[in-house]
């Protein structure tokens, strides 16, 4: 995945560029990429992030953001598309530190 980052990293001021130039109405970008709403924003673009996870994976992402764990019974409505128990430890183990976000974007 570093060279995937360093890639996306490195199409920033290509972008930028682009967006200055042509000035559209809204600017579709993908979901891994933390820059371009930002980019767009400042220049009074909407942004919209197009993110390819299917609907079982959202809800349990969501579920996960919003409770901490992925123990299905901390009531997760897909209780039948249950984790496996390593991966129920690892996550819980990232949303059990309050004082640090669970996700964070680094431009690194």
């Amino acid at each position: 995945m570093p060279f995937l980052k360093k890639a996306f990293k490195a199409c920033k001021p290509a972008i930028t560029n682009l967006l200055t130039t042509l000035r559209p109405d809204f600017f579709i970008h993908d979901n891994f990429q933390p820059w371009p709403s930002d980019v767009a924003a400042k220049l009074h673009i909407h942004g919209v992030r197009f993110i390819t996870f299917n609907a079982s994976s959202l809800c349990m992402y969501y579920h996960f953001m919003k409770t901490g764990t992925m123990a299905t019974q901390s009531g997760c409505p897909l209780e039948s598309i249950d984790a496996a128990d390593f991966q129920r430890q690892a996550t819980d183990k990232i949303g059990s530190d309050e004082n640090k976000p669970l996700w964070h974007f680094s431009e690194g």
